[in-house]
């Protein structure tokens, strides 16, 4: 829509007319700027930003119906060995993979994805997730490595879409050695925000970095409240990352991830509660989702979606942070087949 405000009428020259005209030159003026300012959120958007009912659990039990598994090399009945349903909604990942599976090796024949039998726009989807002890495939390269696609619109091995990543390093420390929350762009346009190399919010002084290559990292701090400045997370208060070859990293916790997706417009990634990543400006709208197998045994759980009937402003949900309902609810979600 052109959104050019009219040229106004030539201006009269004397008295009540001069003032008619500037006052209709003024009303243009400000109604097509109105038009192209960012409207805030209304009362309507915060509750339904919040509204933590209507959540569809897409692996109810052990129904993987809702997903199609695939693998670099093998057949179906590979790819169902890779991802296993093992009940109350837990998708066990390499579960009867030996330890060191082609570790290291160059074949990686058993990476895989799950992939949803359907495209998704806007929507809240969480999950969570929890290490377990064996290592297999390229795990020299990448360490712990799984992950979550959204937007996929090639789905190969690997796809091209985006991924909120689920990855520790155990060669790093502290705050470097955590990965999840990460975003990686495969295929897709975007602009990042960012300070020193790690997500921060335009709000809280990020710069705009469009369409930078690599990864885009994840930040290690979280919101105060609604509308507050970032606070720095101090590295004690993240979770150390396994080094015993017997030990899975993040002591072998759960963790839980959400991920915020406005279509084209932006995607919030979030990790127990905490916004830890944001970019806009997709150049795709919509697309399959998918859970990533790679380097390490590794379990999902209470994979959930929302979708939204219409779209929000970021504010919506960057001003209440602490009352999305990002983190599982167990049970009570409806399942889809």
């Amino acid at each position: 829509m052109d959104t050019t405000p009219p040229d106004p009428a030539p201006a009269p020259r004397h008295g009540r007319a001069l003032l008619s005209w500037l006052a209709a030159a003024l009303l243009t003026t400000a109604a097509a700027a109105l038009a192209l300012w960012p409207r805030g959120p209304t009362d309507a958007d915060y509750a339904l930003a919040r509204q933590a009912t209507g959540f569809v659990a897409l692996v109810p039990g052990r129904d993987l119906s809702a997903w199609r598994p695939v693998v670099r090399h093998g057949d179906a009945a590979a790819a169902r060995r890779v991802f296993q349903a093992t009940g109350d909604g837990v998708i066990h990942v390499f579960r009867d993979h030996p330890d060191g599976f082609e570790r290291d090796a160059g074949t990686n024949s058993h990476h895989g994805m799950l992939y949803s039998r359907r495209t998704y726009s806007r929507f809240i989807l969480r999950f969570s997730y929890r290490w377990g002890h064996k290592r297999l495939h390229n795990y020299g390269e990448f360490q712990h490595d799984a992950g979550l696609y959204y937007h996929v619109f090639d789905p190969q091995l690997w796809p091209r879409g985006l991924e909120y990543q689920v990855r520790v390093d155990t060669r790093a420390e502290g705050a470097e050695a955590s990965h999840t929350g990460d975003l990686y762009a495969s295929g897709v346009r975007l602009t990042w925000y960012a300070q020193g190399g790690r997500s921060r919010l335009p709000r809280a002084g990020g710069e705009a970095l469009p369409n930078q290559p690599g990864v885009y990292r994840a930040a290690a701090w979280a919101p105060k409240g609604p509308g507050g400045e970032p606070e720095p997370q101090p590295s004690a208060a993240l979770p150390a990352a396994g080094t015993a070859t017997d030990t899975p990293p993040e002591g072998g916790r759960w963790r839980h991830c959400a991920v915020v997706v406005m279509g084209a417009d932006y995607a919030i990634h979030l990790l127990d509660g905490q916004v830890v990543n944001y970019a806009e400006g997709f150049n795709h709208d919509r697309g399959l989702i998918g859970l990533q197998a790679e380097t390490a045994e590794v379990q999902y759980r209470d994979v959930a979606i929302r979708e939204l009937p219409r779209a929000l402003p970021a504010a919506a949900f960057l001003d209440q942070v602490g009352a999305l309902p990002v983190l599982p609810a167990r049970p009570g979600a409806r399942s889809e087949r």
